[in-house]
C-alpha cells in the first residue's frame, strides 16, 4: 500500500484518470464518502460524479473494461508485491 501513497497524482492520472482523482481525494480527505463509494463500484448520483470530476461509463461493457483496468492498475502499483483477489459473483 505504501507504493500507492508514494505515487504522484500525475503518475496515477497517467495510469487511470479517475483512479488518480479518487486516490487524491482519499489521501486529502476531500469528498471521502463519495470517493470511497466510487472505489467500491457503487453507483453515484450524477451530481456526485460531477463534483468528484470522474467520468461516468455508458454501458455494462465499458464498466467491465474500466473495472478490469482499475484492478490491473492497483495491482501494478504494488509491484513487486503479489496480490490475491478473491471475488464472489
Amino acid at each position: 500500500m505504501g507504493n500507492v501513497i508514494r505515487r504522484s497524482r500525475e503518475e496515477m492520472s497517467g495510469l487511470d484518470r479517475n483512479l488518480g482523482i479518487i486516490r487524491g481525494n482519499l489521501l486529502e480527505g476531500v469528498h471521502f464518502v463519495d470517493s470511497a463509494a466510487w472505489l467500491r463500484g457503487d453507483d453515484l448520483p450524477e451530481e456526485a460524479a460531477r463534483t468528484l470530476g470522474v467520468s461516468s461509463l455508458s454501458d455494462e461493457e465499458e464498466q467491465e473494461a474500466a473495472s478490469r483496468r482499475i484492478v490491473t492498475t492497483i495491482c501494478a502499483l504494488g509491484e513487486p508485491v503479489p496480490f490475491v483477489f478473491c471475488l464472489d459473483q
